[in-house]
């Protein structure tokens, strides 16, 4: 279920704004503040988000008051829902950094917000789903800092040998285990092992954050 409209709003919708450290991916460990936008383009079974996947103004929040809310962690992590269906995105992500903030969007890569293009300090991590066979758009590739597959039933190595995909097999893609199930780490070590045999890299992680119990 995929859809191509684009939130346009001059104030975005939050879900919820919380502290944490990140938990996912190549910046784990990270001190960090989440930013949980409301609404997604997409529906996967196993998101452990549902109450921010409808389109609705939960809690209209303006930039200032999200960049006040921002005082005192370095790294901003902007993610929902799906940030990118959200037209004020690039206002905010712009403005985080003007005052000094490293900022990072996670997406599930279907669509793309212009002005986004070579800022930096922003780190782009895309996780693409099976519910729209992994699509991704070419801009969010262009600027990609990390690809994060969650390993589950439906990932196959032939998914992460697509031409768009292989580019970015060299570290800067990471096998997050669903669920931190010891099925699928399994499976993730046999797609990186294969991987490794025919010349590319990827990384095994956890989701670290349920590993120690935080949010």
């Amino acid at each position: 279920m995929l859809r191509n409209e684009v939130r346009a709003s001059t104030t975005l919708s939050v879900s919820e704004v919380y502290q944490s450290f990140q938990g996912e991916g190549l910046l784990s460990g990270t001190p960090s503040l989440f930013i949980r936008l409301q609404g997604c383009n997409i529906r996967c079974s196993w998101c452990d988000q549902k109450s921010s996947l409808e389109f609705k103004s939960k809690d209209l929040k303006t930039i200032d008051e999200l960049l006040d809310m921002a005082s005192g962690l370095k790294h901003i992590v902007i993610t929902g829902g799906e940030p990118m269906a959200h037209s004020g995105l690039p206002a905010l992500v712009r403005t985080l950094l003007k005052k000094g903030h490293t900022v990072q969007i996670e997406t599930n890569g279907t669509l793309w917000q212009d002005g986004l293009e070579s800022l930096s300090n922003l780190f782009i991590t895309c996780s693409p789903k099976p519910v729209v066979n992994w699509t991704v758009h070419p801009k969010v590739l262009d600027s990609l800092f990390e690809l994060k597959f969650v390993v589950d039933k439906e990932l196959t190595l032939d998914v992460l040998l697509r031409e768009d995909f292989r580019p970015h097999l060299d570290f800067k893609t990471t096998l997050q285990p669903e669920g931190n199930k010891e099925e699928f780490f399994q499976k993730a070590w046999e797609i990186a092992k294969k991987l490794s045999e025919i010349g590319y890299s990827v990384r095994v992680l956890p989701q670290l954050h349920k590993i120690l119990g935080f949010s």
